[in-house]
C-alpha cells in the first residue's frame, strides 16, 4: 500500500501496531519485521506514534528520519458522571482488561493476589483469548473461584470500571495501552507494568504504582498499599482522572491528528520518495 501511494505521489501518514522489538516475538521475526519497516518507511511523509517508547522503537527499527516521527497519545471519549468511580468504597474490586495471551500474564496477577486473602477484595477479569482456560484453572488451585469472576470480552469496559476501586494490568509487554487511558477517564487508582508507554501516562505515586514486569512480590507489595488505605486509592484515583482530562481526551487527540493532515496536505511535509 505505502509502495502504490509513493508511486501515485499520495503522501503516506502510518501508524504503526505492535512493533516487533521489546521481546515479543523471536530475534528473527523481530530482524525480518525490523528490515520489512526499514523498507517501507522510505514511502512515509509521516509517522505517527502513540508513546514516546513507540517513538525510539520506529527510530530505532526503521530508521526513520526524527523529523518525520511524531508522538500523538491517544485519547478516548468521556464518559458521563454516573459511570465515574468511588475508589474509596470496600469490598474493593479489582478490573484488569487484558486478552488471555502470555504477554499479558494474568499468572503473576493471580498469585499475587493469593498472598492476600486477608484483604476484602473481588477481581473481575474483563477479556478472551487462548489461555483463559489455564488462568481459570489456577484461580481454582489457588482457591480463589470464589473471587474472580471471568467476564469475557466486553465492548466497552466504562460500566465494569465504573464498578471498581483498582485498576491493574501485570503486562509484560505494552506499548500505550487504550485500557489504562480509560480506568484513569473513570477515576482510577491504577497499578501497571513498568513496561513500554506506561510510565508516560502513570506517574509513581500520583496517578497509580508501577512495578517490574513479573515481579509477583513487588505487585503484591502495590495492591496491599491500595487495598488497605481507601484514603490512598481516593488521592490517586483524583489525580489519575485530572491527568485524563489534561491530557487523555479524545478531542485532543483528533485535533493534533487533524493539524499534521492539514499539514502533510498543504505540502509542507516531505512527501515520499522526494529528493530520491
Amino acid at each position: 500500500g505505502r509502495w502504490a501511494c509513493a508511486r501515485l505521489r499520495i503522501p503516506v501518514l502510518y501508524t504503526p501496531h505492535g512493533l516487533s522489538a521489546g521481546g515479543r516475538f523471536s530475534p528473527l521475526a523481530s530482524r525480518l519485521f525490523g528490515l520489512a519497516e526499514r523498507w517501507a518507511s522510505r514511502w512515509d511523509a509521516e509517522i505517527v506514534c502513540t508513546s514516546d517508547y513507540e517513538r525510539k522503537l520506529v527510530l530505532e527499527v526503521a530508521a526513520a528520519r526524527p523529523a518525520k516521527v511524531h508522538v500523538i497519545y491517544n485519547g478516548v471519549r468521556d464518559v458521563g458522571l454516573g459511570l465515574l468511580a468511588d475508589p474509596g468504597r470496600t469490598p474493593v474490586r479489582i478490573v484488569s482488561v487484558a486478552r488471555f495471551e502470555r504477554p499479558k500474564d494474568h499468572e503473576t496477577l493471580i498469585r499475587a493476589l493469593a498472598g492476600l486473602r486477608e484483604a476484602n477484595w473481588q477481581l473481575e477479569l474483563v477479556g478472551d483469548g487462548p489461555l483463559r482456560g489455564r488462568i481459570e484453572r489456577l484461580t481454582i488451585e489457588l482457591e480463589l473461584s470464589q473471587r474472580v469472576r471471568f467476564l469475557g470480552y466486553v465492548a466497552d469496559p466504562a460500566e465494569v470500571l465504573s464498578r471498581a476501586q483498582l485498576f491493574v494490568l501485570s503486562t509484560r509487554s505494552e506499548s500505550f495501552p487504550r485500557s489504562i487511558l480509560e480506568a484513569m477517564r473513570a477515576g482510577l487508582p491504577v497499578v501497571a507494568s513498568s513496561v513500554g508507554g506506561i510510565p508516560e501516562a502513570i506517574e509513581q505515586e500520583r496517578t497509580g504504582l508501577l512495578t517490574r514486569p513479573g515481579d509477583e512480590g513487588a505487585l503484591r507489595a502495590a495492591l496491599g498499599r491500595l487495598l488497605h488505605d481507601a484514603g490512598f486509592r481516593e488521592r490517586l484515583g483524583r489525580q489519575a482522572r485530572k491527568e485524563y482530562e489534561a491530557r487523555y481526551r479524545f478531542e485532543r487527540m483528533a485535533a493534533e491528528t487533524e493539524a499534521l493532515y492539514v499539514t502533510v496536505l498543504s505540502g509542507r511535509a516531505i512527501l515520499p520518495g522526494a529528493g530520491r
